[in-house]
């Protein structure tokens, strides 16, 4: 079975995308704003990795940061939810593992982890077929 190999942007922007692409922000402009930081992002380190340019990608860093965060949600059942995508990712049953991080994300969007759980999932999903 052949393997198509990842290059580092590509499983970078896939998480980007998921994490800032679906976060629940306070108001439609903060969410234009986080998606134009990360385009700004992106072409800086698709220009030679952003070699020189550290002064330019700490400062949108920043204006990210200062962005609006979602209000935590339940987070003792997204925390149920991440511990069952755990055990799924363990198991080898990547699809199952999506769904419970799914679960987890929808339940607690504030909680990074859920996010970064579930971009791994697709990972292993892409990585099945």
């Amino acid at each position: 079975m052949y393997h198509r190999p990842l290059s580092l942007v590509s499983p970078f922007f896939f998480l980007l995308v998921l994490v800032f692409g679906s976060l629940p922000l306070s108001t439609a402009t903060a969410q234009d704003s986080a998606v134009g930081l990360l385009k700004q992002m992106i072409a800086i380190a698709a220009d030679n990795g952003g070699v020189g340019r550290a002064e330019e990608l700490n400062a949108l860093k920043q204006q990210i940061a200062a962005l609006p965060k979602p209000a935590r949600g339940d987070t003792k059942k997204a925390q149920e939810a991440n511990a069952k995508g755990l055990e799924a990712i363990k198991a080898g049953q990547p699809e199952l593992a999506k769904q419970s991080f799914q679960s987890a994300y929808q339940l607690d969007p504030a909680n990074a982890e859920y996010s970064g759980n579930l971009g791994f999932a697709y990972i292993k999903i892409r990585q099945a077929i």
